[in-house]
């Protein structure tokens, strides 16, 4: 399943009869709802009532269609055309050329990462690792595709029950910033995983803006805590242009130092400062590789390149 940042799931059967139907599809249960879109599992109307229901139709919640929720459906139908990867969303099919506007995405069984924040077996480092190499992954894909997603969050990561992952929501993707020349007028994200550059007006807002982002996450995940943890969200953006969070080995002495060093650079205050998603793809894997080699008492290839 695929849905925007802010639906929660709460699935509700449809007995509305003529209603039930929403362009080709017929919708079979309610999944999410959100501040702009509902979410419905669905299936094509010329399946039987019993046929499996393996799409998620994602329709604007109000009728009369605001011109920022058009925009984030026609933004995220945008990015799937122009290129697929095994951790980014995919859009089956879009309708903008009559009411409802709509877009198709395939449905599987899962949690986003923010329903699996409080199950203390995901925190694990290595459950964690092998999540966020996936979103790193996807991110690559979308970073070498021209693209910055702009609202990475726990909502905007999908779990399947496979341990598959996906990055989802590209509403608010823009565009990379070429020769230094697309600057951000307005915020645009969540303030908690907000790079310090989206607080600065004419500031230029790219890649590695996204990876602030997954630092935010990473460390929350393996921490149980955000790096700013604010009764008052107005100080959030001092707070993430100007306070160093607290160091992760203080929080989480067990933690490789490589691991640990990873995640603080993450999170740099200058964007520059910040590693690209290829390099921390490539350490995730060479974490990996290490915790299960020590898990089975095997010689890690960091520790064999050590010997040698």
């Amino acid at each position: 399943m695929s849905m925007s940042t802010s639906l929660k799931q709460q699935p509700q059967p449809d007995t509305a009869g003529a209603d039930l139907e929403i362009g080709k599809w017929e919708r079979v249960t309610e999944i999410g709802r959100g501040r702009w879109f509902v979410a419905y599992r669905a299936r094509p109307r010329h399946f039987s009532a019993s046929g499996q229901a393996d799409y998620v139709v994602k329709v604007p919640l109000e009728k009369d269609v605001s011109e920022t929720a058009l925009h984030m459906l026609r933004r995220e139908a945008t990015v799937s055309q122009e290129f697929s990867h095994p951790h980014v969303q995919t859009v089956l099919e879009a309708e903008f050329t009559r009411s409802p506007n709509y877009l198709v995405l395939p449905y599987f069984p899962g949690e986003t990462w923010g329903d699996l924040l409080g199950v203390s077996m995901w925190r694990l480092a290595p459950r964690c690792l092998w999540v966020f190499r996936q979103v790193a992954e996807g991110l690559q894909a979308l970073h070498e595709a021209g693209w910055v997603h702009g609202d990475l969050t726990p909502g905007n990561i999908y779990v399947a029950t496979t341990g598959h992952t996906l990055l989802i929501d590209l509403g608010m993707s823009t565009r990379r910033a070429v020769s230094g020349d697309q600057r951000r007028k307005v915020f645009t994200g969540t303030l908690n995983y907000a790079a310090p550059e989206t607080f600065v007006a004419g500031r230029v807002v790219d890649a590695s803006s996204d990876i602030y982002g997954l630092g935010v996450l990473l460390y929350e995940a393996l921490t149980g805590r955000l790096p700013f943890a604010l009764a008052d969200s107005h100080c959030l953006p001092k707070a993430h242009r100007c306070t160093r969070p607290l160091p992760l080995e203080r929080l989480t002495p067990e933690l490789p130092d490589n691991l640990i060093a990873m995640v603080m650079r993450m999170l740099a205050k200058e964007p520059c400062r910040r590693p690209h998603a290829e390099e921390i793809v490539s350490e995730m894997i060479e974490l990996e590789v290490a915790m299960f080699a020590q898990r089975l008492r095997l010689p890690s290839p960091i520790d064999t390149q050590r010997v040698a």
